[in-house]
């Protein structure tokens, strides 16, 4: 049986869809990822093979085949632990097939619980230009809401691929961080939470942010 789930992946800057394929078959057991898989990439065999058996489920006895498509771009990172383990279990039976419009991303670790990932704003920006472009009416007032103030955020909201982001402030960030570590030294108590502000970014205001930010790397 061949599972197919939906993932995404980092080329550069830009996010862009993946087909995480699991096929389980008879033969002698083996683990393959194939679709030009990077180090990290071809070690989460042995993390989704633990989270799996962690999570209280039995890992299949058999020939497993993970094709990451497509295969000519080269897939990097640890991102796929997550579609990987899902396809395994559901290609065995263990649990339905995920909803096809539903993507999946995440390192695992050996217990089974989820760790972040790097690259986040570019793949989700990817899987909102593949909801759009599906032609899905229910994707029509639909909110991409990101969580960053970079230039790329900035392009995106411009370009219409997220509808708004909310913006960190890097300056007022980095002033206060300095500023609490020298009070700290000094002897000074600090606050438990220190607010550095954050505002939207949006269509109305997204080229005077992008030109803020092109100012400060001038």
């Amino acid at each position: 049986m061949v599972v197919t789930i939906r993932s995404l992946g980092l080329q550069g800057i830009t996010g862009y869809e993946v087909s995480v394929e699991c096929a389980l078959s008879g033969g002698l057991p083996a683990f393959d990822v194939v679709g030009l898989p990077d180090a990290a990439v071809k070690e989460s065999r042995e993390r989704v093979r633990a989270a799996v058996k962690n999570c209280g489920a039995k890992f299949p006895v058999s020939r497993i085949t993970v094709n990451l498509a497509p295969a000519a771009l080269r897939k990097e990172g640890t991102v796929y632990d997550l579609p990987i383990l899902l396809g395994i279990l559901a290609a065995q039976g263990d649990i339905d097939p995920p909803d096809e419009r539903a993507a999946f991303v995440g390192e695992l670790s050996l217990t089974g619980a989820l760790r972040p990932v790097t690259g986040m704003l570019p793949m989700a920006m990817a899987a909102a230009r593949a909801a759009k472009a599906s032609g899905n009416e229910n994707y029509a007032n639909t909110v991409f809401l990101g969580f960053d103030g970079i230039q790329s955020a900035c392009n995106s909201i411009l370009a219409g691929e997220e509808t708004m982001s909310v913006c960190q402030e890097g300056y007022s960030m980095g002033y206060n961080s300095v500023d609490a570590v020298v009070r700290a030294l000094q002897g000074e108590q600090l606050d438990e939470f220190i607010d550095a502000g954050a505002s939207i970014v949006d269509p109305s205001n997204a080229q005077a942010r992008l030109e803020e930010l092109q100012g400060y790397l001038a």
